[in-house]
């Protein structure tokens, strides 16, 4: 757990909001053209946040991870990136049977942030199409959302 703020200035350029979580990969030094490898991954959450924040922060923030672990191409498009993540958290969210649980999965859908709401729409149309196993597939071999999504 981290202080507020001292997360801040991590979302990528474009994006909105506030700063509730960090996934902080470090990678083993690749030898020649090898595969990359992870050599260590760090999951830093704001302390404070209410526990429905919390478990949709780390809902997010564990999908990047899954994403490093699975060998995801370097240097994705933020919105198929963080939309993937955010994906990941509204599908958590409706597992839980609250009112603020669907009124936070509400909100995320209502996002206008180029990068967070229209990364998650996106990725909602695309898993939507091609089940969630396509939308994982995808992620694992392309920088960005294929022509029409």
């Amino acid at each position: 757990l981290v202080v507020r703020g001292s997360l801040s200035g991590e979302s990528p350029p474009g994006a909105s909001g506030e700063v509730n979580g960090l996934c902080e990969v470090v990678w083993h030094r690749r030898l020649l053209l090898g595969p990359r490898r992870v050599h260590k991954i760090t999951i830093s959450l704001v302390e404070g946040l209410s526990s429905l924040q919390f478990e949709r922060t780390a809902a997010h923030e564990l999908t990047h991870a899954w994403m490093a672990l699975a060998g995801c191409p370097e240097r994705q498009a933020d919105a198929f990136r963080e939309g993937a993540c955010d994906l990941a958290a509204y599908y958590y969210l409706q597992t839980l049977d609250s009112p603020e649980a669907s009124a936070m999965r509400h909100r995320m859908m209502l996002s206008e942030d180029a990068i967070y709401g229209a990364g998650l729409k996106r990725q909602l149309r695309y898993a939507q199409q091609f089940r969630v196993s396509g939308m994982l597939r995808a992620l694992k071999a392309h920088r960005d959302f294929p022509p029409g999504f």
